[in-house]
């Protein structure tokens, strides 16, 4: 992690894969900026073209998911009594600490 933190410092990073699209490359580098002010704030990062484009999109499938909200919480079934619930989930998988 030290290593991490003094490359952030020194501003000095591998190139970004060329797989990544130039939009992501773009918000990657603003974002990795030593100086804290030359550092893009939420609203400039929400107002770029790459994102925009994307979160358009995934804000459409998001709304058509949202319609099956209902039927998917009805496939969710509970007991009567919610304090019997831990009777029917499974035991701890760890070693409790003291």
């Amino acid at each position: 992690m030290k290593g991490l933190y003094t490359k952030v410092v020194s501003g000095k990073f591998d190139p970004l894969p060329n797989h990544l699209s130039l939009d992501l490359r773009n918000l990657i580098k603003a974002c990795l900026q030593v100086k804290p002010t030359d550092r893009p704030d939420c609203d400039k990062i929400l107002s770029m073209p790459g994102l925009l484009n994307h979160i358009t999109g995934t804000l459409d499938d998001i709304d058509a998911l949202a319609e099956d909200t209902e039927n998917l919480l009805s496939t969710i079934r509970l007991p009567r009594n919610l304090g019997m619930i831990t009777s029917s989930l499974p035991a701890a998988q760890y070693k409790p600490t003291s």
